[in-house]
């Protein structure tokens, strides 16, 4: 329960940041991916792989028990966001559910000479396109290159450019998020952070990751980006200090 609450929250995190920014299923799957410590499936390709369906289930279900209210004692900082997303909604209409319909984000085909070939879905039109090689980001070029994933993290999450600009928009509030549920899903941290190592294959968790981008420039990008940090991050913060 932990790691779905968390892990729902990241992954409306990371359909919103996707549509504001424009990315594509297969640019956000690489920075979703080894580079923050996470498993090659990314986030779109692990979607397909649960089911599109059980997404849509979990965030409803989240969405009818959660509460947007402020002081409530089911009150969620991610409420606003709680719903499922329309892409996600057309494709319902379509049973696009992901592997189990043989087509979610990605689609496994043959090519006109008998080759597999992968299509990624286009987010804008719902039609299939073949899927691109890997992205590559300018900004990430001397951080790809760096060989300890603390250090990667740390220049990742500074990076300018599209791919920076992503990653700010969804782990910033993602860590806040995780903080803010502290006492409430959970005592301690550390518990977050195994439920999204156990449950979701994550090398490090959202506080571990947020020790690797570096705890006070979190804190300074939170407030420029326009977010008030959660107090059992203050009280983190205060506590371990702001290396």
């Amino acid at each position: 329960f932990i790691g779905n609450r968390v892990g729902i929250g990241e992954m409306l995190l990371t359909f919103k940041a996707t549509r504001e920014l424009g990315m594509s299923v297969e640019e956000v799957d690489v920075l979703n991916g080894p580079l923050m410590g996470r498993p090659k499936t990314g986030s779109y390709r692990l979607g397909d792989m649960v089911g599109l369906d059980i997404v849509g289930h979990v965030v409803k279900n989240l969405q009818d028990t959660l509460s947007g209210e402020e002081g409530a004692d089911n009150y969620d900082p991610l409420y606003d966001i709680m719903t499922v997303p329309p892409v996600l909604e057309k494709m319902y209409e379509r049973n696009m559910l992901g592997d189990k319909t043989r087509g979610g984000f990605y689609k496994k085909t043959k090519g006109n000479d008998g080759k597999r070939l992968l299509l990624a879905l286009d987010l804008e039109t719902l039609e299939y396109r073949p899927k691109a090689d890997k992205p590559r980001f300018d900004d990430l070029k001397s951080v790809v290159r760096l060989p300890q994933l603390p250090r990667k993290i740390h220049g990742a999450m500074r990076a300018d450019g599209r791919a920076g600009t992503f990653l700010r928009a969804v782990y910033l509030p993602l860590f806040n998020y995780a903080a803010s549920l502290v006492g409430s899903i959970c005592e301690t941290p550390k518990e977050i952070d195994d439920a999204m190592c156990w449950g979701y294959g994550w090398t490090l968790g959202p506080f571990q990751l947020m020790d690797a981008a570096g705890n006070g420039w979190v804190m300074e990008a939170m407030k420029a980006a326009g977010l008030s940090p959660a107090p059992a991050l203050l009280a983190l913060v205060e506590a371990q200090g702001d290396d």
